[in-house]
């Protein structure tokens, strides 16, 4: 049977209800709580109650919380499917006691829950080192304090089975099949078929299966609840099936929310679109593809690869894979990569620690030599297991000028997500060996042997040939003979995102028409508003830091949708904005370039000037650039005037004569004798005053009477190519938002203006 422990430190979770009560909800199990230790008795009597009201799933909360209960336990009862640690600092959990407040009935005296705590991890050093070595402990970090949901999340991970949900239209059925028959047939899946099973309970005549019989006679819609329970039923049955593929259901977004209520999240969804959608948007604004694909769990294919369907998981291990001639930097190159946010695995030092592992001080015999082979399995260890975590590597001092252990390296972890090929002029090379052999140059058996290495070089590269081919690698050239500033200028143009973004009417909807060319086009899509929405309605610690700095302003239009409008960012702090974008794109982001983000220009539409006064539009820009990345363009929608690009402001001379001081007269009763006043004495008798100021001897020019726009900004700030369209003007094919957003990103990411930064506006009708 399937059978959980938990063990926790007192208030490593916020709420009451704990990782394990949650799993005992989701599933409808049967546990035991336990209060004092009563060392082999509670094991005891614990062992009693499971035989004696017999249940296919345990989870347990609290036990063991000695090492002889645990030693009990497993001398006389299978043992437990894994033992969930949650492990947390002792800061963490008083901070999460603070939360609950003196008068929540959970909340524990700090001295009383710090002298809890020191007893939990000192009865606890022997529980997890025994599950350790027999490899039951699943643990789970939240000395960081991450939110409830997460937590309840990765100990899902540790029960729920990984749910994938495939949909086609028309002619995309065929993919779709092929994928279904080879994930069933190769990878251990199981398909769930609602249909099916419907069938299936019909046939049976069970209770459900009758209930079924009546919708159909009757040509009633089978309610959701009902096919989830048959879901239900069969995803958590004794077989406890692990890979499971959904297909017929859910069709609606109600159906996914009582589907996600009783059974669990879907990992991914799969839509295959029949050939003619694969050129326009197609989704409605609340389809299952729009919602799922706003959570990032959405994936668009053509045709089924396995290959393809890993990486899209997010189960495919992100590393840049660097090759070059000897000395031509590699290890340089991967230390500069580290920067862009990629975590720097060293050779040399990891064959130091696996040396001192492999031979303890008090070890009798021949000392273990460290081999590649022991190298290659301490990497699958380290890094196949935080995969999951959005991490990227990059490795210094591995055997790159060896064609097998490339290879091995690919069949150990899987390829490459970044396959970067560092070029060099020859000259440059020759010098550099020549130096590091401490010669002033290089005699003719050296020079065989830096030929020999080029060839070596030369034949690896052949056989790595495939990789720049594959669409789901990344191939790029990096050229390291210039200076260093050169070198890291090309690898933050390669690594660091690039920002576009959107200015629109709001009247203009085009959530929906981005989220759908995002299905097919390799950028991400990001609503501002949304994702502020979003973590507000999570109560997060975040999303409460939001919600205590909104300061509603009035704008000059506001958006019909009210989420828009009460979550649009002009409302809230700057720099809490900024923060939360940055964690969306860290956890949605999956090696896409180009980030088009949705909502943040707002100060054009704040109507009162003291609202303006807070933040100008060159601010918002700079505090985009400087906590997102780089922006690279910015798109103008409107049905108004078109925003200037030039800067308006071309002097125009004027003159402005000086000014004539009025004649001060003393008062009539003023006595005479008085000596005149300091300002007096200066204008009119020449004092110690400094003089007047003499506008004549300045250059004046005249304003332009309006603030500059942003696109006078943004081409005062950066060299841009901007551009001034009409709709129509755009694209041939149609004039509508999604033909233009269409046209428009497709200059941006690969068309004409893809290496420079633009600024591009386009005018609709005003009954548009």
């Amino acid at each position: 049977f399937f059978f959980l422990m938990v063990r926790r430190p007192p208030r490593s979770t916020l709420d009451r209800s704990s990782a394990a009560s949650d799993v005992y909800k989701r599933q409808a199990s049967k546990g035991l709580a336990t209060s004092k230790e009563n060392s082999e008795l509670l094991a005891r009597q614990l062992i009693k109650d499971m035989h004696t009201d017999y249940n296919a799933k345990w989870v347990i909360d609290g036990f063991p919380t000695h090492p002889a209960q645990l030693h009990y336990y497993l001398a006389n009862a299978p043992p437990p499917a894994k033992v969930l640690y949650i492990k947390a600092t002792e800061a963490r959990c008083l901070k999460y006691n603070e939360a609950l407040g003196e008068k929540h009935h959970d909340y524990t005296r700090p001295a009383d829950l710090c002298k809890k705590i020191k007893e939990f991890y000192e009865g606890s050093k022997e529980i997890i080192s025994l599950c350790t070595s027999k490899g039951l402990l699943y643990e789970i970090d939240n000395s960081e304090g991450k939110e409830l949901n997460e937590v309840f999340e990765l100990a899902n991970d540790v029960f729920h089975p990984e749910i994938l949900l495939v949909r086609a239209h028309g002619a995309g059925d065929a993919a779709m099949s092929e994928m279904v028959k080879n994930l069933t047939t190769q990878h251990d899946y199981v398909e769930l078929n609602a249909r099916f099973l419907c069938n299936e309970e019909k046939m049976r005549k069970t209770n459900i299966g009758k209930q079924i019989a009546h919708y159909v006679s009757n040509h009633i819609d089978i309610p959701a609840e009902l096919l989830v329970e048959i879901l239900q039923k069969t995803i958590y049955s004794a077989s406890g099936h692990k890979r499971i593929i959904l297909s017929g259901f859910p069709e609606k977004i109600e159906d996914l929310q009582i589907f996600e209520r009783a059974c669990g999240k879907i990992a991914k969804g799969f839509f295959f679109p029949a050939p003619s959608e694969t050129r326009r948007p197609f989704y409605s604004n609340e389809s299952i593809e729009t919602i799922l694909h706003r959570q990032n769990r959405l994936v668009f294919l053509k045709e089924f690869s396995y290959e393809c369907m890993e990486h899209y998981k997010g189960t495919q291990l992100q590393y840049a894979l660097i090759i070059g001639p000897p000395l031509s930097g590699k290890g340089s190159v991967a230390k500069k990569i580290e920067k862009c946010g990629f975590t720097l695995i060293e050779i040399e030092p990891l064959k130091e620690e696996l040396t001192k592992r492999l031979n303890p001080e008090n070890a009798t015999g021949d000392p273990v030599v460290v081999t590649f082979e022991h190298v290659l399995e301490e990497i699958k260890k380290r890094l196949l297991g935080r995969k999951d975590k959005k991490e990227r590597f990059v490795f210094d001092g591995f055997p790159m000028d060896k064609a097998d252990a490339i290879k091995k390296l690919m069949n150990t972890i899987g390829s490459p997500t970044h396959y970067i090929e560092i070029s060099c002029e020859q000259k440059e090379l020759i010098k550099r060996h020549a130096k590091k052999s401490e010669v002033p140059s290089l005699n003719e058996e050296q020079l065989k042997e830096f030929e020999k290495a080029l060839e070596t070089f030369t034949s690896i590269k052949k056989e790595l040939s495939a990789l720049e081919g594959n669409a789901l690698v990344h191939h790029h050239s990096i050229k390291t003979d210039g200076p260093e500033e050169k070198t890291q200028k090309q690898i933050k143009l390669i690594f660091d995102p690039k920002i576009v973004l959107l200015k629109r009417d709001h009247e203009m909807q085009c959530d929906t028409i981005l989220t759908n060319l995002s299905f097919r086009s390799d950028f991400l899509y990001l609503n501002a508003s949304r994702v502020i929405q979003e973590e507000i309605e999570k109560k997060s610690l975040l999303g409460i830091e939001l919600w205590r700095t909104r300061k509603i302003k009035e704008l000059i239009t506001a958006s019909k949708d009210v989420g828009e409008y009460m979550f649009c960012p002009i409302h809230y702090d700057s720099k809490t904005v900024m923060q939360l974008m940055k964690k969306a794109i860290q956890v949605s982001r999956n090696n896409q370039q180009v980030i088009i983000i949705d909502g943040l220009l707002n100060t054009h539409r704040l109507k009162n000037w003291e609202d303006k006064q807070e933040i100008r539009p060159i601010d918002e820009l700079l505090i985009i650039e400087k906590q997102l990345g780089e922006i690279i363009s910015i798109i103008n929608l409107t049905k108004e005037e078109l925003d200037g690009t030039e800067d308006e402001r071309v002097p125009k001379h004027i003159t402005i004569h000086k000014a004539v001081p009025e004649k001060i007269e003393k008062p009539k009763d003023a006595n005479p004798d008085d000596p005149p006043a300091a300002s007096d004495k200066g204008a009119n008798e020449g004092g110690d005053a400094k003089p007047l100021f003499n506008p004549e001897k300045f250059l004046w020019t005249a304003s332009a009477g309006k603030p500059r726009s942003f696109g006078q900004f943004f081409a005062g700030w950066k060299k841009t190519v901007s551009k001034s369209m009409t709709c129509s003007e755009v694209n041939p094919e149609g004039s509508t938002v999604d033909y233009v957003l269409e046209s428009l990103i497709g200059m941006i990411t690969v068309g004409d203006l893809a290496q420079a930064s633009s600024y591009l506006q386009v005018q609709f009708p005003q009954q548009y």
